[in-house]
């Protein structure tokens, strides 16, 4: 996926929506193409939050991709109190939970998690 025309994005808080969206936008993404979901605001813990909707932003974007072609799906999740292994192993979850299957191509997801140890702090 070369060029999609569409990133539906998931995070989990302001700082980590400025932090994609100028990273998409320095990568040559349109304002347009970027399409950020609305987090819950000062309402505890966003990262269930995250992962209770990953499983429907994850449908909406095959949808998107079987009708209307190059989309891409980023998920940013912190991954401070548990390894980017962990997260990656809950993300699958949520997708089980919800009946849905991982996809067999690797390339199908961008997965952002914010790690402690972390060189450049992010682990993709």
């Amino acid at each position: 996926m070369s060029n999609p025309s569409l990133v539906i994005v998931l995070v989990e808080d302001q700082r980590q929506e400025v932090l994609v969206y100028k990273y998409l936008r320095h990568r040559g993404r349109e304002p347009h193409e970027i399409r950020i979901r609305p987090y819950p605001i000062g309402q505890g813990s966003a990262e269930g939050w995250v992962l209770s909707k990953f499983a429907a932003e994850t449908d909406e974007y095959r949808n998107r991709q079987a009708c209307k072609g190059e989309t891409a799906l980023a998920v940013m999740i912190d991954a401070d109190a548990n390894t980017v292994e962990r997260r990656w192993t809950q993300l699958d979850q949520a997708l089980a939970k919800a009946g849905k299957k991982r996809s067999a191509s690797a390339s199908e997801s961008c997965g952002l998690c914010q790690s402690a140890t972390s060189r450049h702090g992010f682990s993709v």
